[in-house]
């Protein structure tokens, strides 16, 4: 995995990791998304550390997973909060093909965000993921060592506030500041074969670097360090190689789904399982588990830090009228766009139109905060709520992008002819693309011009923020 740096999680976008990947999510590319990068020689660079270490015998400074998510935060300009888990839900069914849960969290500071805005959490490594790679490199989780730097290099900041601590623990290190989950780099491959004894391990690392093999045996199958050093056990890199070469554990972001006004925060997030456990929904299942083990009354604690959304945010104006299109999890931020709309409207006398075209598998499966919203639709706080469902029983599939075009004359008028505001969030590549195209549709057949003018419009359309998107993927 491409390294990324503290500093570049100012930048919100999500961008490809590898040229081959950019056709796949939605970046256009020369060739195709399913086919790995041409071949190219690997050639046996020498990497020069910048980084060494001295083993000691005093006692380490803490490095908290609060103190990491405190450093984190300090990045968006921003201060950490601890949160106590308040309450937690599970939203799918129990035969569900995916598993969502709501964290109900309650600010033990105060917090203020709007809707649209989201909470960054900093997960911590899985132990027993940290105990195995601490054998594999012979180290003990609790030896502790220095850092000293080698050579004048521009570090990231997570290596520089590290270099600053007098005394740190191996443990600490791996369990709260590296990703040693994350794909390794080719400058990792080599760094592994230069601390090779066995001179056909080293050759084999060294060909592993080559795009074709490094694609299908390193990035496809979701190869880490751990994978590595029990496939090659020749290698003994140092573990200031380590820590110089694989890059920190950045924040996870979710979307809040309550209102401003309540003094709980929501999030929803999906238990990944396959192909490997997801490392954010891991260590929040954890935390779940902690709070509902607990028979002490003692809090479950989850430091937490906001992160402002400036172009995913309603209007102004609280009579515009808007349009809300999402699937899955990409419901969370039109929970609170709608509650908080509802209060701001409470004594209106007439109620902007106010419309959420959702997608999900099945009613009864997935059918996310699904009574809240049919309650909310029923007391006019959502004017229409249009959802589709994707696996119904008839066999045929039916997506946000098709509901659009069933009503594509109220879109026309509400969107293109009266100037609402359209939302979309949830999957970046498939869902987001089928919207654009499906307005792009609507607007070339009600305004007489070609489908690549209205595409094109669309995109202007985009681009001025009357769409605003919140995606992934």
């Amino acid at each position: 995995m491409e390294e990324k740096s503290l500093e570049s999680l100012k930048d919100d976008k999500k961008k490809p990791k590898y040229a081959f990947q950019k056709k796949k999510t939605g970046v256009p590319s020369s060739s195709p998304s399913n086919e790995p990068p041409k071949n190219t020689v690997s050639q046996a660079l020498t990497i020069e550390p910048c980084l060494s270490f001295e083993m000691l015998d005093d006692v380490a400074e803490s490095l908290s997973h609060q103190n990491r998510v405190k450093t984190v935060a300090s990045v968006h300009s921003n201060e950490m909060v601890d949160t106590r888990i308040v309450s937690v839900r599970k939203m799918t069914a129990e035969n569900s093909e995916k598993q969502v849960m709501e964290l109900r969290l309650k600010p033990l500071s105060p917090f203020h965000f709007e809707p649209g805005d989201s909470i960054g959490i900093i997960p911590c490594n899985v132990e027993n993921e940290v105990s195995e790679l601490c054998k594999l490199l012979g180290l003990s989780l609790h030896s502790r060592f220095r850092l000293k730097k080698l050579k004048e290099k521009k570090l990231d900041l997570y290596l520089r506030f590290l270099l600053e601590r007098e005394s740190l623990e191996v443990g600490d290190v791996f369990r709260t500041w590296l990703d040693i989950r994350s794909t390794p780099k080719k400058s990792l491959l080599r760094v592994l074969s230069q601390n090779c004894e066995d001179e056909a391990e080293k050759k084999e690392l060294q060909d592993l670097c080559e795009s074709i093999r490094y694609f299908n045996e390193i990035i496809q199958p979701g190869t880490t360090l751990s994978d590595l050093l029990k496939r090659f056990p020749s290698s003994k890199p140092t573990l200031s190689n380590v820590i110089e070469e694989l890059p920190a554990l950045t924040p996870r972001y979710y979307s809040l789904s309550s209102s401003p006004s309540s003094p709980y925060l929501s999030i929803i997030y999906t238990v990944i399982l396959q192909p490997k456990p997801g490392l954010c929904s891991s260590f929040l299942s954890n935390l779940c588990t902690e709070f509902q083990d607990n028979q002490e009354g003692q809090d479950t604690i989850l430091p937490v830090f906001l992160r402002s959304s400036p172009s995913f945010k309603l209007p102004k104006d609280t009579e515009s009228n808007i349009i809300m299109i999402g699937a899955g999890t990409g419901v969370a931020p039109f929970m609170s766009f709608i509650q908080h709309r509802a209060e701001s409207l409470s004594n209106s006398t007439e109620v902007p139109h106010s419309w959420l075209f959702f997608g999900c598998r099945r009613e009864e499966e997935d059918f996310l905060y699904g009574d809240e919203l049919v309650e909310l639709a029923k007391k006019g706080s959502l004017s229409r709520l249009i959802p589709a469902f994707s696996r119904k029983e008839s066999g045929s599939k039916t997506y946000v992008q098709h509901k659009l075009m069933e009503h594509k004359e109220e879109i026309w008028n509400i969107f293109f002819q009266d100037n609402a505001h359209l939302f979309i969030c949830g999957d970046g590549f498939g869902m987001t693309k089928g919207v654009m195209e499906a307005l792009a549709k609507i607007l070339a057949e009600k305004s007489d011009v070609s489908y690549e003018e209205a595409t094109e419009k669309v995109k202007e359309l985009k681009k001025n923020g009357k769409i605003s998107t919140d995606v992934w993927g």
